[in-house]
């Protein structure tokens, strides 16, 4: 048999829609390889599709981009901790599909390092094949995050550690209730108070992100706001989750330490467990983990397995001696704010 050759192009806008369609029926999209997530930041995007010798769309990888100093950047929105390729599903022996997979990772990698000139890639968690990307020079950092199964809530409970356990008993007991909103005018005292903590302070750009995106995948029923209020009816913390067909996503979350008792973020997080196996019904809950020490301790605590994720850069030949430089820049609207606002959690 004849190998298969791929054909990788940018998809025009009218096949955004069937573009996200792709990515809710790929085992590797997420919800932020959707075009409604990556527009809503305001920045220019770019779908790149691979398609084999019918004609038919095997895979495609979408890219948020600016342009910096007169080269095309491509890097991650704010708080977007997955994307990279997008492949439909093959049959078959294993080796035979992983042979595919290869060749339509190489197909849009080809395309996307012609595009660009600095790439910045967070690969989704079940993305375990990295070498077409080592293959073609892009450097490979690895980071972590804990994901909880929520097929059976029993089991759940009793992974989670003494500490955790006795924390959400306590909340309870002192009367400490959660609350679903869209408010986002109540959570971002909390966000800001969180950073504050940290002597960081919210930009009103970031504020502008976040109402956008929130607003673009709420209306899909895909984001939701969870409060923990105080006997008083203050609100005292605070998370936003979303989520797409296969698992939901600790995004960003906030706490006023200053009326909130050293329970409420141990409730918040269970509450958002127990809403997200009742009320959306999806598969996993990703706590969009840190390597922050203290942030990761406490997800710890709640008994997710340790899901190692990939991330993969590349530099054209004249940027990459000075990649540190460009990976700082890619990077330096990511990290600060969502960090030090989980820091909290502890």
């Amino acid at each position: 048999m004849s190998e298969c050759k791929y054909d990788s192009r940018l998809l025009p806008e009218d096949d955004y829609e069937s573009w996200d369609d792709f990515v809710e029926t790929s085992e590797r999209g997420t919800l932020f390889h959707q075009t409604r997530w990556l527009k809503s930041f305001g920045r220019p995007i770019a779908v790149v599709g691979c398609y084999n010798e019918a004609g038919v769309l095997t895979g495609g990888m979408p890219l948020s981009y600016q342009q910096i100093a007169g080269l095309t950047v491509a890097r991650p929105p704010y708080l977007t901790p997955y994307l990279g390729p997008v492949i439909c599903k093959t049959d078959g022996k294993y080796h035979r599909a992983l042979t595919l997979e290869k060749e339509i990772a190489l197909s849009l990698i080809n395309y996307v390092t012609t595009f660009c000139d600095f790439i910045r890639i967070p690969l989704s968690p079940n993305q375990m094949d990295i070498q077409p990307f080592k293959q073609n020079g892009f450097n490979v950092d690895i980071e972590h995050t804990y994901v909880i199964e929520l097929d059976d809530m029993d089991r759940v409970w009793k992974e989670l550690n003494q500490d955790r356990r006795r924390k959400i008993r306590k909340g309870y007991e002192e009367g400490l209730s959660c609350e679903l909103s869209d408010n986002l005018d109540e959570f971002f005292p909390l966000l800001m108070h969180s950073l504050a903590t940290h002597d960081k302070r919210l930009m009103l750009d970031r504020v502008g992100e976040i109402q956008s995106w929130y607003t673009a995948i709420s209306t899909k029923n895909r984001a939701k706001l969870l409060q923990i209020k105080d006997t008083s009816g203050r609100v005292c913390a605070g998370a936003i989750l979303v989520w797409d067909h296969k698992r939901a996503y600790y995004l960003l979350s906030g706490m006023n330490r200053d009326i909130a008792s050293g329970n409420s973020m141990a409730l918040l997080l269970w509450e958002c467990i127990r809403f997200c196996n009742e009320e959306i019904g999806v598969a996993e809950f990703d706590f969009d983990g840190s390597d922050v020490p203290s942030v990761e301790i406490f997800f710890r605590g709640f008994g997710g397995r340790l899901i190692p994720r990939f991330s993969v850069m590349w530099g054209r030949s004249f940027i990459w001696p000075f990649r540190h430089t460009w990976k700082l820049i890619a990077s330096i609207a990511q990290t600060p704010l969502k960090s030090f606002a989980k820091r909290d959690s502890s």
